[in-house]
């Protein structure tokens, strides 16, 4: 099973190793689960490829296809997500889809997760 830290980091650490956000082809603001050059979002680096499916693009992490996969790839089932992933999810959704780059994408996590006590991004070895 993974843990908060582990889902934190997979997703934080898979945007910044990209270096960028993850946009829909020809759009320079419509965030993509799988984008252009291969990028993926936050929640599209916690979704497995076999998972994945082109129509969750315009959905957000409310659509249940789009958390049945989240949850067949984080916790091996297809399952409703806890309501504390859901929230975490959400919150790193929205940083990913409101930042401006990577700066910005990082202290919107950060900001998030201390808001609402769910993790410290300082006990996460994050390097870009």
């Amino acid at each position: 099973m993974i843990n908060f830290q582990q889902i934190i980091e997979k997703s934080v650490k898979g945007v910044l190793m990209q270096g960028c956000r993850s946009l829909a082809p020809g759009s320079k603001d419509i965030c993509a689960y799988r984008g252009i050059n291969g990028s993926k979002c936050a929640i599209g680096h916690l979704i497995d490829d076999q998972y994945y499916d082109p129509s969750f693009e315009g959905q957000n992490i409310y659509n249940m296809s789009v958390q049945r996969a989240v949850s067949k790839s984080l916790l091996g089932t297809g399952d409703t997500l806890p309501r504390k992933l859901s929230n975490l999810l959400i919150y790193l959704q929205s940083a990913h889809d409101s930042s401006t780059d990577m700066e910005d994408f990082l202290h919107l996590v950060e900001m998030n997760l201390k808001m609402h006590n769910l993790s410290n991004l300082e006990q996460i070895e994050i390097t870009w």
